[in-house]
């Protein structure tokens, strides 16, 4: 099991404000304040959550892609880190939340922008077992 607690820091722009392609970071709370503890790669780094599956820790990423799409990305505890789980396809990725409704797991998904305007393409996705599959 992950000794956390973990925060996740989306990181949107590089430093300059040119590249949407940069590291986000996961940091662990050291029992005295949070420390760096691994980087992520994003593309518009947005808002992340943290859920468990059978008390193993997950992470969903949001990648704000918009002219291009950028799938955003769902990474599982291997036992030492957060590895690569599922990608999810998506456009204006701003955000995830979970949540559980009679026993099943859903992640929503809040999409701000697509690539020609300001329609939104939110969705939900359901834990089938194995990964998560889109329902609306």
């Amino acid at each position: 099991m992950a000794q956390g607690p973990f925060l996740a820091i989306g990181n949107f722009l590089n430093g300059d404000g040119t590249n949407r392609r940069v590291n986000s970071v996961i940091y662990r709370w050291n029992g005295v304040a949070f420390s760096q503890f691994q980087e992520i790669p994003t593309v518009g780094g947005g808002a992340s959550t943290f859920f468990q599956i059978n008390n193993v820790p997950y992470i969903a990423v949001s990648n704000f892609g918009v002219a291009d799409s950028h799938n955003s990305v769902i990474y599982r505890w291997n036992g030492t880190a957060f590895g690569h789980f599922q990608d999810m396809s998506t456009v204006g990725a701003a955000g995830w939340e979970s949540f559980v409704l009679s026993g099943t797991l859903y992640l929503v998904l809040a999409s701000y922008q697509t690539g020609t305007g300001f329609e939104d393409n939110s969705a939900i996705y359901q834990w089938d077992g194995a990964a998560f599959v889109w329902v609306r």
